[in-house]
Formats: C-alpha cells, sequence, structure tokens
C-alpha cells in the first residue's frame, strides 16, 4: 500500500512540474503541457492531501511534496493568494472602478428556450445594482439576446460601445474620447477598445475575448457518457487535448495582434475580459511581462472565475500597465454566467 501511494504521489510531483514549465512552452510544441495548465490548481491541492498525508503516517516522504509546493509559490500565488499586498489609496490620482462580465449571450439566465429562471435574473438585477459607481464595465458574449438584456439594466446609465453583433463591448459612465473595435482574429473576431477620460486623465481600455476552446460541450458529454471502450475514450480525450492546445495557439495569435495595436496606444492602458487561458499557460507568462495581473496583486482568496467541467479555472482578468496601480479586487459571486463576474479599481497616477 504504502508502495502504491508513493508510486501516485511521485506521479503527481512529476506532473506538478510539467505545469510549472507550460508557461514558458510553445502550445504548439506538445498538447501535454497546455493541458496540464489546465489542471495545475488541482495538482498542487493534490500534493497538499498527500503532505498531510504521509505527516499522519509520520513519513519522511512529505518533503517531496511539500519541496514542490515551495518550488511552486509563484504558482500557487494565480490561483490562491491568501496574502495580497495591503494598499491604501493614499497616494494622488484618479481612482477607477471597471468590472467584467461574460453573460454567455444570457442563455445561463434561461429556465429553457422560452422562459427565464426568477432566481437568476434576481442575481442578474443585483449584481446591476451593484455596478452604481463603476466606471467602465468589460462585457464578452455579450451579442444578441445577451445585450438586450445588459442594456435593459445599463443604459439608463452607461453608455455603451458596441454592437448586438460583435461579442465583445464596453458600457461606461465615462465621456468617450476615442473608441474602436480590433479585429483579432479566432472564433471571438474582435477586441473592442476606447479611449475614456475621468478628472483629467484619459485612460483606454480594451475588453478582449479570447478564442473559445470549443471543447465544454464536447467534455460534459463525455464525463456523462464515457465511451464504452478504453480505446474510443482515449482517443475522444486525446481529441479534446489537442483542441485545447490548437486554440492556446490560436489566442496567442489573438495577443500579437493586440498587443501590436496597444503598443502604439497615448494612454495609460487597461486589459481585461475573458481569455480562455490559464494562470499557468504561454498566453498569461506574455502578457504578465508588460501587464500586471490586479489579483495576483492585491486579490485575495480562490480566483476561480468559471464553472466548467474542470474545477479550479480562473480565465477572467483585469490586466493593467506599469503606470497604473492596483488597488483592490473582487470576484463576485452573482449566478448569473457559466463566469463569475469580476470588479477591480485601479489607481491613474
Amino acid at each position: 500500500m504504502k508502495t502504491l501511494l508513493l508510486f501516485f504521489n511521485i506521479l503527481i510531483i512529476l506532473l506538478t512540474l510539467g505545469s510549472y514549465c507550460a508557461p514558458y512552452i510553445l502550445p504548439t510544441s506538445s498538447y501535454l503541457f497546455p493541458v496540464l495548465s489546465l489542471f495545475t490548481p488541482i495538482l498542487l491541492l493534490v500534493n497538499v492531501i498527500f503532505v498531510l498525508i504521509w505527516i499522519v503516517k509520520k513519513k519522511k516522504y512529505a518533503v517531496y511534496s511539500l519541496l514542490t509546493l515551495l518550488l511552486g509559490i509563484g504558482v500557487i500565488k494565480r490561483h490562491y493568494n491568501f496574502f495580497p499586498k495591503t494598499q491604501e489609496n493614499s497616494e494622488e490620482g484618479t481612482v477607477l472602478r471597471v468590472s467584467s462580465i461574460n453573460i454567455n449571450s444570457g442563455q445561463y439566465l434561461r429556465k429553457d428556450k422560452n422562459t427565464l429562471d426568477d432566481e437568476k435574473m434576481r442575481q442578474f438585477f443585483k449584481w446591476s445594482d451593484g455596478q452604481n459607481g463603476t466606471d467602465i464595465i468589460l462585457a464578452q458574449e455579450k451579442r444578441y439576446f445577451g445585450q438586450l438584456l445588459l442594456d435593459s439594466v445599463l443604459q439608463s446609465r452607461f453608455t455603451r460601445h458596441g454592437n448586438d453583433t460583435i461579442g465583445t463591448g464596453i458600457y461606461t459612465t465615462l465621456p468617450i474620447v476615442d473608441k474602436g473595435f480590433l479585429r483579432v482574429g479566432g472564433n471571438t473576431n474582435y477586441a473592442a477598445w476606447a479611449d475614456l477620460r475621468k478628472d483629467d486623465k484619459v485612460v483606454r481600455v480594451y475588453s478582449f475575448h479570447g478564442s473559445s476552446n470549443m471543447i465544454s460541450k464536447a467534455s460534459n458529454k463525455l464525463i456523462k457518457a464515457p465511451a464504452v471502450s478504453s480505446k474510443k475514450l482515449s482517443k475522444e480525450v486525446k481529441s479534446l487535448f489537442e483542441n485545447y492546445a490548437k486554440y492556446s495557439e490560436q489566442r496567442n495569435q489573438q495577443y500579437d495582434v493586440l498587443i501590436e495595436h496597444i503598443k502604439k496606444s497615448p494612454n495609460p492602458v487597461i486589459l481585461g475580459g475573458d481569455f480562455n487561458d490559464v494562470p499557468q499557460s504561454f498566453l498569461y507568462q506574455r502578457i504578465g511581462q508588460q501587464f500586471d495581473d490586479v489579483f495576483t496583486s492585491v486579490g485575495k482568496g480562490i480566483g476561480v472565475t468559471y464553472k466548467g467541467p474542470i474545477p479550479g479555472l480562473r480565465i477572467d482578468y483585469v490586466f493593467v500597465d506599469q503606470t497604473i496601480k492596483p488597488l483592490s479586487f473582487k470576484k463576485e459571486t452573482y449566478d448569473i454566467s457559466d463566469h463569475y463576474p469580476i470588479m477591480a479599481e485601479v489607481i491613474i497616477q
């Protein structure tokens, strides 16, 4: 029993170390590393469990997983931030409150094809009420019915930049100095951007939706009705993983277009939305070279933002450039989408 337990412990350690490498390896090199990045939160928790098991058994093997966790201190903070930096609004500057929500085209709020879910709609209205005082709302997957829902609760207070055929958009209470859409390709096509003025400061904000992995339905189906034969099951799982690596590369290509546009911005930049990539991804590593993740700077708690078939995923972010100071971050728990809404406060100095 001890030998078998140690074998699985070592296997988990190797997979965890592989996930640590994922941000530095191109998604096209191997689908293994993008997939390991998806399971990083689970692998970290399993290592914690192994530490506790070996401590209870009074075995020295606890040190193996403990060292693995210590090697990944920075990785842990990207998913579970229990010791954020303490930030006080003591510096001069303009405070901006920014929200982001993937509204899932409003489909999550339906009970069936013709009926809205009363409890979810109640939470939707509560979320809307909580936006009083928010300067900017970055919206993704809002097209058609989603936009109608957002307009119904926001347009009396916010100006919308976007239309019902483009999934990304921006709602704001601030004067719009300039605005546009950037064709980034992929299966989400466009990012929305706007230069917004508050006090004497102008900031450029981007609402971005990274290419969807197109695997949620397939993975849910696989979980509910796995293939009978091990050969067929292996083939279906491999196909899912290869698809994820494919769309990981697509999101990096989208970011290539996006970053070139960002470099030309005359104003400080806030970049937020549903990136469809996790903190251990190659894409996140690239973004982190030029932007601060507000969650890892000042957020607190468990960073999960997506209610998908794989637990523990954080794929919704607010990033700011080096001239902007993160002040606070909150993940809201309203049950209004398959994504949790997020909210950040930052200071433009």
